[in-house]
């Protein structure tokens, strides 16, 4: 009897396995945002393994039965296996998204920083990304140095000729202002507190202070993104596509004629199927906010 018993555990427990892996899988489809494959899948699983269980107590068609579970297995674990592959494929895609999300940011940021320093310099944004990569790559900006203090004391009254002038008489109650500092750093005796004293500007490379600048470096090897080269900032990533740029000259604000900028670009997300637009400015206000912010 024991051995009867043993033989129809054995008989009876790959069906029994191959249905409660079919029920937890309906069970889980059931419970989470699965798509319609992947139910199905369950379901012919389960029903295999039924087919299977009743057949195995005993009849006379268990040969069919079997063939017929066999058919309904292997179909049931194609489409579980293709619904893998789809939820895989899907995570891969929602991965790629969140990369070029930020990688498309960083871009508009860049352009944006080099728009705002170029308007700077020539009191007008950058015609297009030519002129702009040309002021990335080969333009000049100016830096403020500043090295040393003001002495925290009044003017002695030979400090007050130099600065004013020999007749001066100006009463000394107040201690000396930077730009009083100033004149004496540059005077041909300075006072010793103001040896080494600098309050200056000077011409530096717009690359090497932006995007040359170890801080940007960090944080590009920190999101993930690629080394910077000026070429690529302007084109949407993953797209073979350039932003568009639209400067508009003479905007009414406030009662003023100002210039806006306004640059913008779409890009699909694989995994919702959908576009997104990107941009930062505004062809009506010289407004530079982001469209993520």
């Amino acid at each position: 009897m024991n051995n009867n018993l043993s033989a129809t555990l054995k008989k009876l427990s790959l069906p029994i396995l191959i249905t409660l892996f079919g029920v937890t899988l309906i069970i889980f489809a059931q419970t989470s945002d699965q798509p319609p494959k992947f139910g199905i899948s369950a379901i012919l699983i389960t029903v295999s393994g039924l087919v299977m269980l009743y057949f195995s107590l005993g009849s006379n068609i268990a040969k069919i039965a079997t063939a017929l579970a066999v058919v309904l297995g292997i179909a049931g674990s194609y489409v579980y296996y293709t619904v893998t592959s789809d939820v895989i494929n899907i995570d891969l895609a929602r991965q790629l998204d969140k990369e070029m999300d930020e990688l498309i940011k960083q871009n508009l940021t860049d352009i944006k920083t080099a728009q705002v320093s170029y308007k700077e310099i020539h009191g007008s944004y950058a015609k297009d990304f030519d002129v702009l990569k040309n002021f990335i790559s080969e333009g000049k900006i100016k830096i403020a140095v500043k090295n040393g203090g003001v002495p925290n004391r009044r003017l002695t009254p030979e400090e007050r000729s130099i600065i004013y002038g020999a007749g001066d008489q100006r009463a000394l109650d107040y201690n000396m202002t930077e730009d009083e500092a100033i004149i004496l750093s540059k005077s041909s005796n300075p006072p010793a507190e103001l040896k080494g004293f600098v309050r200056d500007t000077i011409l530096s490379s717009f690359f090497e202070s932006s995007f040359g600048a170890p801080a940007y470096k960090q944080r590009r090897v920190k999101m993930g993104f690629p080394e910077f080269k000026v070429d690529s900032i302007f084109y949407i990533p993953a797209s073979g596509k350039r932003f568009k740029m639209t400067i508009t000259d003479s905007v009414e604000y406030q009662g003023v004629k100002v210039q806006a900028l306004l640059v913008e670009g779409t890009r699909k997300m694989k995994s919702l199927n959908t576009k997104t637009t990107y941009s930062f400015g505004s062809a009506s206000s010289p407004a530079l906010s982001t469209s993520w912010d």
